[in-house]
């Protein structure tokens, strides 16, 4: 059966394809994320040979040639946040793509039953936005990267975490969707970066 493709905005790839499992262990140790890579690698070119042609640019490439020089990036473990502060497994990845080092599109992996999945691909903005982000962090390369999602609020923030420590005492930078949620709530973005009590704080109370 050919792969669906999904071509979604910057804003919402991050919100699709969620099984939600709040009691689920959120896993996020080196060895998960290695399956990542490796499934990410192995199925990436046949994936992105199923987008049609013309529609290269608006999955984050300028043409078809691209797609044999793309390759797996970072990888950020989504974890959900729901209304009452609870942090939640979703068994989702987003996986960057990237195309001679630079940050072209966004590949969200699930994982269900043991078996890994692509769901979509596209969300150039995301993916640039997130390289950007990266750059300023001199220990994103070293650390455990993480999405939290909030599906009631439509937004996101990234961490990266050094090995050890927990979600709780992280300290995430909001994404473009985050800060217009913050904007939303309080009138102005109060931060730079906050804490998962700050956001609960903020965007529920």
């Amino acid at each position: 059966m050919k792969s669906k493709i999904l071509l979604l905005p910057a804003l919402l790839i991050a919100f699709c394809c969620i099984s939600f499992k709040a009691k689920e262990k959120i896993n996020l140790n080196e060895h998960a994320q290695q399956k990542v890579v490796e499934f990410a690698k192995k199925e990436l070119n046949a994936f992105l040979e199923n987008i049609p042609a013309g529609l290269e640019k608006e999955h984050g490439f300028n043409k078809r040639a691209e797609f044999a020089k793309a390759v797996p990036g970072s990888i950020y473990t989504i974890v959900g946040l729901n209304n009452q502060g609870q942090v939640f497994a979703t068994n989702v990845y987003n996986v960057v793509v990237t195309v001679n080092g630079e940050y072209r599109s966004m590949l969200t992996v699930s994982l269900s039953n043991g078996i890994y999945k692509i769901e979509t691909v596209g969300a150039a903005l995301l993916a640039k936005e997130l390289q950007v982000i990266e750059n300023r962090q001199t220990s994103a390369n070293s650390s455990e990267k993480i999405m939290l999602n909030v599906y009631e609020k439509k937004c996101g923030f990234v961490a990266y975490k050094p090995a050890g420590t927990t979600i709780e005492n992280a300290v995430f930078t909001p994404l473009e969707s985050a800060k217009i949620a913050l904007n939303t709530t309080t009138g102005k973005t109060k931060g730079t970066t906050y804490k998962v009590n700050e956001i609960k704080r903020i965007l529920f109370n």
